[in-house]
């Protein structure tokens, strides 16, 4: 009886141990099915960008070459299924190996990424200055006014996509409306001296002086007439 006890007692810690074994190499290959799986889904969210930026006409780097990558990738694969175990895949330098290319290929990607979005602004979209630079020099009439206020907003908006490589159908429609929208607005830059004179005066008070048939005709014929109004100095 009490060698009985003691062969069930053997065997139900044989079984404890295996079991241990067991949990152990699961954990370990659920780690590196992490660490792989990872890398993966980054490559995909990469791969479908560049798809995407290709179908909106965005030029691209070529991607790098990842012949060596997939060699190696298959030959993990050989061995592993000969050997279904977590040290198959880690012994020696391949899994290193793997890693490192992983990681090279994803981060040369995202910088080109990055600069034919760059590029692509630079050529493609709206090339305008900023609005304050953009008003230097611009006679603030009412219209340019207004036309610099629709141009700052929309600048602004335009601007936030530049180092941010558009990821999605609505960002890349929204940064395209952007730059169509800035290419529309246009200033009244043809402006004789005496209206220049005029409407550079108004702010702090244009004299009556400066009111010159030439500035009333212009005026008019501008839809401006009304935009101004007289008063008398205290």
């Amino acid at each position: 009886m009490l060698l009985e006890n003691a062969k069930a007692a053997h065997e139900r810690l044989q079984s404890a141990n295996a079991a241990r074994e067991n949990l152990d190499e699961a954990d370990a290959l659920l780690g590196l099915h992490k660490e792989l799986s990872a890398k993966a889904t980054k490559l995909h969210t990469l791969a479908a960008r560049a798809v995407l930026l290709r179908e909106h006409g965005v030029v691209l780097t070529p991607s790098p070459d990842t012949k060596a990558m997939r060699k190696g990738i298959s030959n993990l694969r050989k061995r592993f299924d000969e050997k279904t175990n977590s040290s198959t895949l880690t012994q020696g330098q391949h899994w290193k190996a793997l890693q490192t290319a992983l990681d090279g290929a994803i981060a040369a990607i995202e910088v080109e990424q990055r600069q034919d979005w760059k590029n692509h602004f630079a050529t493609r979209l709206f090339g305008g200055l900023p609005p304050e630079q953009r008003k230097v020099g611009l006679v603030q009439t009412p219209d340019n006014k207004l036309a610099l206020v629709q141009y700052a907003r929309l600048f602004e908006e335009f601007v936030r996509y530049r180092n941010t490589v558009a990821s999605t159908v609505e960002e890349l429609n929204a940064v395209h409306r952007c730059s169509e929208a800035l290419k529309s607005i246009t200033f009244v830059e043809d402006v004789p001296k005496a209206v220049e004179l005029f409407i550079n005066a108004v702010p702090t008070g244009a004299s009556l002086n400066l009111l010159t048939p030439e500035v009333i005709e212009w005026l008019q014929v501008q839809g401006l007439l009304g935009s101004f109004v007289v008063r008398a100095r205290a």
